[in-house]
């Protein structure tokens, strides 16, 4: 597997797993997709299969491989995840100082193999890095547990209504004091990406064995 930001030129591949994760209320549709790709390709993380045999099996196909997964979202200064930002890119400021995940998608020939996972630790990495305050999503409160593992914190119910569902608005501060909630799993989460990332540098072939084959 390698790890890569998006162009143009993956955005069908990038519809396809949409479509296949989220109903049509709640997906981005090509326009959407298309509209976020050309405002802030440098914050879609792709996880891309570049050695597999199933490239028949899911519409995903990409130049470089197979679109396993990816994740999306805006830069803002707003602190929290509104409607407005799943619509209008242009909200995206490169310099501020939240990074916002509208979308955790996995093709699901690949899920529940520890593909998302591993991308989130990339943005977690990357995003403390740029000196980003924090990371900032919605999810479903089925979906708790899992983004609690990486040290988000459940703020309640969020003012996003996207696509007429109840969502959850969960934060992940960096910068926080060793006791605070999460604190430990966010230190978890990054010194973990940090030996994913060095050890696919320092070996140079591809992380594919660490996940689960594909039957």
């Amino acid at each position: 597997m390698l790890v890569r930001h998006a162009t143009l030129d993956d955005l069908d591949a990038l519809a396809a797993v949409e479509s296949a994760c989220f109903p049509p209320s709640e997906a981005a549709d090509l326009d959407r997709l298309a509209n976020r790709l050309e405002t802030y390709p440098d914050h879609f993380w792709l996880l891309v299969n570049p050695v597999t045999s199933d490239n028949d099996c899911f519409p995903a196909q990409l130049d470089d491989g197979m679109l396993v997964s990816f994740i999306d979202g805006p830069v803002t200064a707003q602190a929290d995840l509104t409607d407005e930002m799943y619509e209008s890119p242009e909200l995206h400021n490169s310099d501020a100082p939240w990074q916002m995940i509208l979308g955790v998608n996995t093709a699901p020939m690949y899920q529940h193999r520890g593909c998302a996972s591993f991308l989130m630790r990339q943005v977690i990495l990357d995003a403390a890095l740029a000196h980003r305050e924090g990371i900032v999503l919605a999810c479903k409160e089925k979906k708790l547990p899992f983004y609690s593992s990486f040290g988000f914190v459940d703020e309640g119910r969020s003012e996003s209504n996207h696509g007429n569902v109840a969502w959850h608005q969960m934060r992940l501060k960096f910068n926080v004091p060793e006791d605070a909630p999460g604190a430990d799993l966010l230190q978890a989460s990054i010194s973990l990406a940090m030996k994913e990332t060095t050890a696919y540098m320092d070996h140079e072939h591809t992380i594919t064995s660490q996940f689960p084959q594909v039957s």
